[in-house]
C-alpha cells in the first residue's frame, strides 16, 4: 500500500461537488503530481459539499493558509460564481466555473477549462480544429465552454445541436457576441457532412440512455467525440466506432486536469516569488 508523504507543509487541493463517489479527478490528479515530483507537497482531496453548504465551505477556505484552490464539479459550476472575488472573462461569459484559486490575501478567483481541455485533448490526439467544421451537442455549461475553445481555436463551423431549441438559440447569441463573425447555425440539413461531432450533454451518461444523436449522422461524420469520462466508451462512441473514428471523453478529462494542474503550481509559484 503507498503512504503519501503528507505534513504540515503540504498544500491541499480539494474536488467540490455533491455526488463525488464516481469522481476519477482525484486519483489522475494526484498521479499527475507524482509525475512531476510534486505529491506530498500537494494533495488533492475529494469534499461532498451539499448546494445548501457551498457558502459556508467557500467562507471558510479563505482563511485556510494551506489551500490553494480546488476543482468545482457538478451541480456547482454555476452557483458558486457568486460567492468568487474574481472570474476570468470565458467563465464569466459562460457563467460556468470549474476551477477556483486562493490568492494569498483571501480572495478567491473562477476559472473554467472545460472547454480548453477538450481542444488540448483533441489536439494530443492529431485532431485539429482550425477550419473543421463541427457539430455541438448541447446547449448547457460544458458545451458553451467547448464552443468558446472551439470558435478561438478557428473553427470554420459550428452548428448547435440541441433539443431545446431556444436554449441553442441563446448560446448562439451569446457567441455572436464574443465572435460576431463566427459561422455559427442551429441544426443540421439533411444529409449534411461535417468532420467532428461533440456530445457535450449529459445524454448517454448511463446505459439506459437513449442516444443525443440519430444513428445516420454518425455515418457523415469523421469523428465522434465524447465530453463524458466517466467510461472510456459511451453507448454513442460504441455505436459510432462502427462507422468512423471516435474520441473518448477521458482526454478531455486528461487534458483540462493538466491545464488544471500547471495553474496550480504556477499560482503557488506567483504567490511565494
Amino acid at each position: 500500500m503507498r503512504l503519501y508523504q503528507v505534513d504540515g507543509a503540504t498544500k491541499i487541493i480539494a474536488l467540490i461537488g455533491d455526488s463525488i463517489t464516481t469522481a476519477q479527478i482525484p486519483t489522475r490528479l494526484n498521479k499527475m503530481l507524482a509525475e512531476q515530483s510534486k505529491l506530498g507537497e500537494y494533495l488533492i482531496i475529494p469534499w461532498h459539499v451539499s448546494a445548501a453548504g457551498l457558502a459556508d465551505t467557500l467562507q471558510a477556505l479563505r482563511s485556510m493558509q494551506n489551500f490553494i484552490g480546488a476543482i468545482v464539479t457538478a451541480p456547482h459550476k454555476t452557483q458558486v460564481l457568486q460567492h468568487l472575488d474574481e472570474v476570468a472573462p470565458d467563465a464569466e461569459s459562460i457563467q460556468v466555473v470549474n476551477v477556483i484559486t486562493r490568492c494569498v490575501e483571501g480572495k478567491l478567483a473562477g476559472w473554467n477549462y472545460d472547454g480548453a481541455g477538450f481542444v488540448r485533448g483533441l489536439e494530443q490526439q492529431g485532431h485539429q480544429v482550425r477550419q473543421k467544421k463541427f457539430v455541438l451537442i448541447g446547449a448547457g455549461g460544458a458545451a458553451a465552454s467547448v464552443a468558446f475553445a472551439l470558435l478561438s481555436r478557428g473553427c470554420a463551423e459550428l452548428i448547435l445541436y440541441n433539443r431545446n431549441p431556444n436554449k441553442a438559440k441563446s448560446l448562439i447569441e451569446q457567441l455572436y457576441a464574443h465572435f460576431p463573425k463566427a459561422k455559427l447555425r442551429l441544426g443540421l440539413a439533411e444529409n449534411e457532412a461535417m468532420d467532428v461531432i461533440i456530445n457535450a450533454s449529459a445524454i448517454g451518461i448511463d446505459s439506459t440512455s437513449e442516444l443525443p444523436i440519430d444513428e445516420v449522422v454518425l455515418q457523415r461524420a469523421g469523428l465522434v467525440a465524447e465530453c463524458i469520462a466517466t467510461k472510456e466508451k459511451t453507448a454513442l462512441l460504441t455505436l459510432a466506432e462502427k462507422y468512423t473514428e471516435i474520441h473518448s471523453g477521458i482526454h478531455m478529462l486528461v487534458g483540462q486536469l493538466e491545464l488544471i494542474c500547471d495553474l496550480f503550481l504556477s499560482t503557488q509559484a506567483s504567490a511565494q516569488a
